[in-house]
């Protein structure tokens, strides 16, 4: 279903969010007055909560899937069959969608087919404009796909910028993502339902490891899916960023979404959404089912090709002089809540098995 909606967009002074996803900067639209205006905007009816609930009920604590969040409505909204074009004095062209899951927490998408020519640029933001994910370029873009991080809210909208005398580009919105379960992100619960066996990283038993905590990162998959992730090294150290994640949570990797930082301050759980950043798009590099393990390398808005060092990144190392550690941390999202720390007095599970094995078979 789709309707018109009148347009006025008025001038910010300045910005009022902090960068999240993409180059940063505003939306053109923020520097303008537009008047006697229409942006199309298309809705999408709230889906069986009670069914989706009941699903989730079953597979939440199985390990077989991302955590879910959000529904997914699939469709095909772009540059020449939907939203509303707008000629600007100077000669660039602006493109406005407009997209509401009715009574959703959260709105995200995830893009397709989708070429921006240099020069061009995409943002997309809630009406009131206080929080904007953007701009995003063809750097951001990995084989025509780009996932957008949660977008608090039920209305998204998408601006595409297209400069004087250049060309247009295509842009393709193949997802619109229903969050239906992301409380734990905004004011409507508390965090900390991963539950009271997880500490926020930041209490004093998990400062010993903050170099570590740094390399953790939530990551989005298949538009509607949390997952744990941690950034890893490799022999080159050459901070290629690989992330390594479980095989349960493959999809495709090119709209995937890693955030960065998303963690309590201290060891109280905050009232309101720290503040993280966001990088998005990925490519297989390997993966297997029996082991459950899943690598990727991340491809947008990299910096030298690497994680932007104001992310404070840390690439996690191994060891593999056989020693076999007395304890065991694990630093997570575990339930899609904010960073967590698992102490236990215990060695690592894993470690013994593959030492018992080890001493079985002494040529592994």
């Amino acid at each position: 279903m789709k309707t018109l909606y009148a347009l006025l967009i008025i001038t910010l002074s300045s910005p009022l969010f902090s960068q999240i996803q993409g180059k940063g900067g505003l939306p053109t639209s923020t520097k303008l007055v537009l008047n006697d205006k229409v942006i199309e905007q298309w809705i999408y009816t709230q889906p069986d909560i009670t069914a989706l609930q009941a699903e989730d009920a079953s597979t939440d604590d199985q390990g077989i899937a991302p955590w879910r969040f959000g529904y997914n409505n699939y469709t095909n909204l772009n540059t020449t069959n939907a939203g509303s074009w707008f000629d600007l004095p100077n000669g660039a062209r602006l493109w406005l969608l407009r997209v509401k899951c009715e009574q959703a927490l959260t709105v995200n998408l995830t893009f397709e087919n989708t070429n921006i020519p240099e020069g061009n640029q995409l943002f997309v933001y809630n009406p009131s404009k206080d929080f904007i994910l953007g701009a995003f370029t063809q750097e951001h873009i990995y084989d025509g796909q780009l996932g957008t991080e949660l977008i608090p809210g039920q209305e998204a909208v998408v601006e595409y910028y297209v400069a004087p005398q250049n060309m247009a580009g295509h842009i393709q919105v193949g997802t619109v993502t229903h969050g239906y379960r992301t409380a734990n992100e905004f004011i409507q619960k508390a965090f900390g339902s991963s539950g009271s066996c997880n500490m926020n990283a930041n209490c004093p038993d998990g400062l010993p490891w903050t170099q570590q905590r740094n390399s953790a990162v939530m990551l989005v998959s298949g538009s509607s899916g949390f997952c744990s992730g941690a950034l890893i090294n490799n022999t080159q150290n050459d901070g290629k960023p690989y992330v390594l994640t479980a095989n349960h949570c493959y999809s495709n990797p090119a709209t995937w979404v890693f955030r960065f930082n998303w963690q309590a301050t201290d060891c109280a759980n905050p009232a309101t959404s720290p503040t993280f950043q966001s990088l998005s798009g990925a490519v297989l590099r390997a993966r297997r089912t029996p082991s459950d393990f899943c690598l990727v390398e991340i491809t947008g808005g990299l910096v030298n090709g690497t994680v932007p060092l104001d992310y404070n990144p840390y690439f996690s190392g191994w060891d593999n002089s056989g020693t076999i550690p007395t304890t065991t941390v694990c630093i997570h999202h575990p339930s899609g809540d904010i960073k967590k720390s698992l102490l236990t007095t215990r060695p690592p599970l894993f470690l013994k098995q593959w030492a018992h094995l080890k001493q079985i078979q002494p040529g592994l």
